[in-house]
């Protein structure tokens, strides 16, 4: 299917790799896909996403023409997968979008959504992140210039403003502490790492969240 995945990110620290959002479980081959910063990349923002939950076939695509992240600062990543151009993307930042082919589909597994962890529970998210939102279709470069709104993360009640597309979930990060809850349906994430607010802005430090999510 057609899916994208937007997440506004500020790292504390970039010396490992850092997970953002996560669907992933390698114990019983149930790898979905996975956007990550990764050092092994290049210290680039990478997406994958995997075919059969094996991670032996896959289609991945790194920042390229981002670059690399630095720590205190606000990104917006957003990563997709067009099953009717069959690519996997990526963009930082609204600015240029890496695109890789890709035509052996997205696994459908029973992993955990994840948001700053990994399924290991040994790679964790060490910063904040915030206004998060899954959408089963690919968004269009207008659609996603809005999103980035000249660098300001959008609250989902801004977000319907504009008229965008309605996302699946969405998540603003704005909870003082506790479980993230998901602003347009009930897929709530557990809190499992005692997740505070960062700062006056809204944005979770340390994020640790996952539910079932399909």
């Amino acid at each position: 299917i057609d899916f994208t995945i937007a997440v506004w990110v500020y790292f504390d620290n970039v010396a490992s790799s850092r997970p953002l959002v996560v669907k992933e479980t390698t114990a019983g081959n149930q790898r979905e896909y996975w956007l990550i910063y990764d050092t092994v990349s290049g210290n680039k923002f990478h997406f994958q996403v995997d075919a059969d939950g094996t991670g032996v076939t896959s289609g991945q695509v790194n920042s390229n023409t981002f670059g690399s992240p630095s720590t205190g600062v606000w990104y917006l990543v957003i990563a997709w997968h067009d099953s009717v151009n069959n690519t996997v993307n990526i963009q930082v930042n609204n600015g240029g979008v890496d695109s890789v082919a890709y035509t052996a589909g997205v696994f459908n597994g029973t992993s955990d959504f994840r948001i700053g962890s990994r399924d290991n529970g040994g790679t964790f998210m060490d910063g904040r992140s915030g206004s998060i939102g899954l959408w089963k279709a690919v968004l269009t470069a207008a659609q996603r210039t809005a999103l980035y709104n000249n660098r300001t993360p959008l609250f989902y009640q801004d977000y319907q403003a504009l008229g965008l597309p309605t996302p699946i979930s969405y998540w603003n990060g704005d909870e003082p502490s506790g479980n993230l809850l998901d602003k347009v349906g009930s897929n709530n994430l557990t809190d499992t790492n005692t997740v505070t607010t960062a700062d006056a802005s809204y944005a979770h430090v340390a994020l640790l969240y996952d539910e079932q999510l399909d």
